[in-house]
This record gives C-alpha cells, sequence and structure tokens, in this order.
C-alpha cells in the first residue's frame, strides 16, 4: 500500500509535465507561425521599398557623377579660356608698356635736342624706364642699362647752376670797362726832357743844338726780357673791351644753351686777352681770369650728353623677329 502511493504521485507528476509541455510546445509553434506572418507582412514589403530607393540613389548618383564629370570638363575648359585670356591681357599690356616706354624716350629726345628742356627730358626717361620695368620682359634688360647711363648723365647736367654762371658772366662782361689795360699796351707821350743848358740863339751852334734834340725824341730805347705787343691807341683799346664783352656774351649764350665745346672755347680766348692785354697786377683782373678758368674748368659737364642711344637699342629690339 505503501509502495504503489509514490509510484502514482510519480506518475501524476509524469502527466503534468508532459501536459505543460505539450501546451508550451504549441505555444511555442503558434508563435512562431504568427511572427512569421507579421516578418512576412511588415518587413519584406520594407525591404522591397528599401531596395528600389537604394536603386533609385543608384540612378540618381550615376546621374549625378555625369553632371559631375561634364562639370569639370566645362571648368577645365573655362579655365584653359581664362588662362588664355589672361595671357593675352598680359601680352597687351607688355605691348602696351612697351610701346608707350618708346613714346616716352622719343619725348626726352626731341625736349633735349630742340627744346633744350633738361628737366622735361630727365623726367621722361625716368618714366620710360619704369614703363618697362612693368613690362618685365627680360629682353628689354639693355635698354634699361643704356637709360640708367643716360639719366646718370642728365642728373650731372641738370645739377649745374646753369642760370647762376650766366649771371656771373653778364656782370663780368659789364665790369670789362674798368679793367686796366697792361702798362705796356697803351701808347703814353715821353716827356719833354729841358735841357738845364741855355740854348744858342743863332748860328751853327744853335743848328747843332735843335738837331740833338729832334734825334734824342724821335729814338727811344728801352730794355725789356720778352717780347712786346704792339702798343693799342685809344680807340683800339676802347674796341678791345667790346670784344671781350662780345666774347663773354657768346660765353654766356653757349652756356644757356648747353653748348660745352662753345662755351670753353669762348672763356679760352677770353682768358687769354686778360693775360695778353690787361694788367696782370689787378686785382680786378686777377678775380675774373681765376672766376674764368672755374668755369672753363666745369665746360665738359655742360655738354649736352647723346640719349638717343637707348630709343635705337629699343627700336632694334622691337624690330626682331619674335621667336617661335
Amino acid at each position: 500500500m505503501s509502495t504503489s502511493r509514490p509510484r502514482s504521485l510519480i506518475g501524476g507528476l509524469g502527466v503534468i509535465f508532459a501536459v505543460v509541455a505539450f501546451c508550451m510546445s504549441g505555444y511555442l509553434w503558434y508563435v512562431l507561425t504568427r511572427s512569421d506572418k507579421i516578418v512576412g507582412s511588415h518587413v519584406v514589403p520594407r525591404i522591397t521599398r528599401l531596395e528600389a530607393r537604394i536603386a533609385q540613389l543608384k540612378t540618381a548618383n550615376a546621374e549625378e557623377q555625369q553632371q559631375i564629370s561634364s562639370l569639370f570638363r566645362h571648368q577645365t575648359a573655362l579655365e584653359r579660356v581664362v588662362l588664355r585670356l589672361n595671357g593675352n591681357i598680359r601680352q597687351k599690356q607688355r605691348q602696351w608698356a612697351v610701346a608707350e616706354a618708346e613714346h616716352l624716350l622719343a619725348i626726352a629726345n626731341h625736349r633735349l635736342q630742340l627744346d633744350d628742356e633738361v628737366g622735361l627730358s630727365l623726367a621722361a626717361l625716368k618714366a620710360a624706364d619704369r614703363e618697362l620695368h612693368r613690362a618685365g620682359d627680360p629682353h628689354l634688360l639693355p635698354v634699361r642699362r643704356r637709360i640708367a647711363n643716360e639719366i646718370v648723365a642728365l642728373e650731372g647736367l641738370h645739377k649745374m647752376d646753369v642760370s647762376g654762371l650766366a649771371l656771373r658772366l653778364q656782370s663780368m662782361a659789364a665790369a670789362v670797362d674798368k679793367l686796366p689795360l697792361g702798362p705796356d699796351m697803351t701808347y703814353h707821350p715821353v716827356a719833354t726832357v729841358v735841357n738845364a743848358k741855355t740854348p744858342p740863339r743863332h748860328g751853327w751852334h744853335k743848328f747843332l743844338f735843335e738837331l740833338r734834340s729832334d734825334f734824342s725824341h724821335l729814338i727811344i730805347i728801352q730794355r725789356s726780357g720778352r717780347p712786346q705787343p704792339p702798343l693799342l691807341a685809344p680807340r683800339e683799346a676802347y674796341f678791345l673791351q667790346q670784344n671781350l664783352k662780345l666774347m663773354l656774351y657768346s660765353a654766356q649764350l653757349a652756356l644757356l644753351e648747353h653748348h660745352g665745346i662753345v662755351f670753353g672755347n669762348d672763356l679760352a680766348q677770353a682768358r687769354r686777352w686778360l693775360v695778353r692785354y690787361f694788367d696782370s697786377s689787378s686785382t680786378r683782373v686777377i678775380h675774373m681770369e681765376r672766376a674764368l678758368a672755374s668755369m672753363h674748368a666745369r665746360a665738359p659737364k655742360l655738354q649736352v650728353p647723346d640719349i638717343s642711344g637707348s630709343l635705337d637699342l629699343l627700336r632694334q629690339i622691337l624690330a626682331e623677329p619674335a621667336a617661335p
């Protein structure tokens, strides 16, 4: 009786566990069947829509890639056009700068050679050099070097006090009349020597006395260590002074016209006349001769330089055929 009870209890529990397992299996089957239906009804359409969207995006991406490639080709073409335009603009700017420099060099030569305007010619040379610098062409460096030399030459001429020297020459010409002539250049009558003896009144003694007196006035003996220039009459001395004035005025005109050679020759001639015909011991003569010597030393700097070399060289370079 006691052993049959545990067996029946164990059998009942086994039946209960079997029923529970069966119910759990049925529930799991139900859940799985239902979940497949839910997944099939909700997830599959979404996946389908996502795949369709991905296909659309791929198509749009391909179209955009084609558009980007087309835009890149257009951009490359535009860049080439812009580079070509920039090159043409730079070329035109260089040509314009070179043409402007040539025009300025021609103006500089015209102002210096025809109008004798050193300041304007110097300004035109400097402006031409700036234009060639803006052009940036290395083939034009020899022209700029020639322009630099011409600017230095003109600056030396421009710094001279031409107006001051001209006024000083005018003052010298006005003072020529006050310069004393040399002691050996003018005729001075010899004073008659009065004989202390009483001349005879008649007879051959009177005749001999008068004859000796006349001969003593006709012949005058002087001692000198150098050749004497001919004596000048008062009228000739006047013309000498006027000629010296004209020589100084001629030097003044050559100074104003920047003719250095003529200016130096006139001053040299004026100095020679001062030394030869005027009193070298006079203070006025000494000061004037020194002033003329100082001006004569500046004569080489007064000569107008030739500035046509830069213009000729530029035209020669422009006439050469361009390198391929």
